[in-house]
């Protein structure tokens, strides 16, 4: 299934026709969590983009979730920044999730390039791998960034193949076989010792 988020602010009706956000998502809301019972792919999109989180779709999420936990395989956010909470949310509850396309805030990403010794428990929970790890059934994750409009498209930043595989060993999760990073993708292999 493919959602459309409109422009339009809270307060207004946009000039395509669309209802304010807040209505438009909290209908939508309804409909995928009473009247689809057997949701398992869900896109979002949007055509504008979103640079901080919002509490409609965050509350979309949540709901998407309570209701299709069981079913949901693939769920993928596009250009709507999603909050870390969300995203653990959807890694601990998601057991059939196969599949995590997410917009998250590069700074969040950063944090991983620290020992692990000198991050607290506190940050350790905040950073998005150790969401990741809950998601036993994950096979492929990809993150875009969020950017400022000042960012063109072909300027945004990708995480270097080091950075990636410490991401991917901070995810502890041997399902995980493919992860992206704005254009970049990687296969993940996981080779064990002999």
């Amino acid at each position: 299934m493919l959602l459309l988020v409109p422009q339009s602010s809270n307060n207004s009706q946009s000039s395509s026709g669309f209802p304010p956000r807040q209505s438009y998502i909290s209908t939508l809301s309804d409909i995928l969590t009473h009247h689809a019972p057997v949701l398992e792919r869900i896109q979002i999109c949007s055509s504008h983009s979103f640079f901080d989180p919002f509490a409609e779709m965050s509350r979309l999420l949540s709901r998407l979730v309570k209701t299709h936990r069981e079913r949901l395989r693939r769920i993928s956010v596009y250009r709507i920044l999603i909050d870390l909470e969300v995203i653990k949310h959807i890694c601990m509850n998601c057991s059939a999730l196969e599949e995590l396309f997410v917009v998250v805030e590069p700074d969040k990403l950063v944090n991983l390039c620290l020992p692990l010794d000198s991050l607290s428990m506190t940050l350790l929970q905040n950073i998005l791998a150790d969401h990741v790890h809950h998601a036993r059934s994950l096979k492929t994750i990809h993150i875009n960034y969020s950017s400022g409009d000042q960012i063109q498209f072909n300027d945004a930043p990708v995480l270097s193949l080091e950075k990636a595989v410490e991401f991917v060993k901070r995810c502890d999760n041997p399902s995980i076989t493919q992860f992206g990073c704005n254009s970049r993708v990687w296969l993940v292999s996981i080779f064990s010792p002999s």
